[in-house]
């Protein structure tokens, strides 16, 4: 049977501290990066950046074969401006307000 890993990631991004590349090598390491197990992520990611990462290093690109992304979606994803307040308020104040 397969195992199924639900994965919450706060830091994305790049750097040496990545926690999505500590968690590739980790999976890698102790052999959870392969057949048997089913891998989905939970968070704000990104997938350029993932895509990024899997140039870098072979871990990722094993983790991510096969892998499933769950994205969040803030309710100005799904509705018009006018239907949400933050969306509305935010595009109300301007260019000059959102440079500051």
């Amino acid at each position: 049977g397969w195992r199924t890993i639900f994965v919450f990631l706060l830091r994305w991004g790049l750097g040496d501290n990545n926690a999505f590349l500590l968690l590739a090598d980790a999976a890698e390491e102790f052999g959870m990066n392969g057949g048997g197990y089913s891998w989905f992520f939970s968070s704000d990611a990104q997938m350029n950046v993932l895509e990024q990462l899997s140039v870098t290093n072979s871990n990722v690109t094993k983790l991510l074969r096969g892998s499933g992304v769950i994205r969040q979606l803030d309710g100005f994803d799904y509705r018009s401006k006018e239907e949400d307040p933050f969306l509305g308020s935010w595009e109300r104040q301007g260019l000059n307000a959102t440079r500051q």
